[in-house]
């Protein structure tokens, strides 16, 4: 009797610990808003609609508002996939309707060529993604993962 007291307190104490916690990010205007990575920090990177319709990736803080993650010269639709414990984040904008693998870097954006899908990144900046091939970029140099 006394082990089931013990299971059932047990039991009790579970259901009440926070596990996780769900929070509402808003929108970018639009109807829809995907949230695709997070880091360690809290920091929520992903995609909305706008209110013209075109997509942009974002970066959402703890208790903060979304910030939008400007797309490269020319480029119109953005996403972000994903972020480091750094707050370096890896996307993917649109230009002339071709693919883009970017980074944002606080104020900076880097542009990784056509055709190219970054799509992970880890705290030491090596980048992974697509472009027909599974590649990882670490120190300047890409690797080429294969099919």
């Amino acid at each position: 009797m006394r082990q089931a007291a013990m299971l059932l307190l047990l039991f009790v104490g579970l259901l009440q610990a926070d596990i996780y916690s769900v929070t509402d990010l808003g929108t970018l205007g639009g109807s829809s808003t995907v949230a695709f990575g997070i880091n360690n920090s809290g920091t929520a990177v992903g995609w909305g609609e706008g209110l013209t319709g075109k997509i942009g990736a974002f970066s959402s803080g703890v208790g903060g508002s979304m910030q939008n993650l400007p797309p490269l010269s020319g480029g119109t639709d953005t996403y972000a996939y994903g972020i480091n414990s750094s707050g370096m984040i890896v996307g993917t904008s649109y230009v002339n309707g071709q693919p883009h693998g970017e980074i944002w870097n606080g104020s900076k954006s880097t542009d990784l060529g056509a055709g190219i899908f970054a799509t992970g990144i880890n705290d030491s900046g090596a980048v992974i993604g697509g472009d027909g091939h599974a590649f990882l970029l670490a120190n300047g140099t890409a690797s080429d993962l294969g099919v």
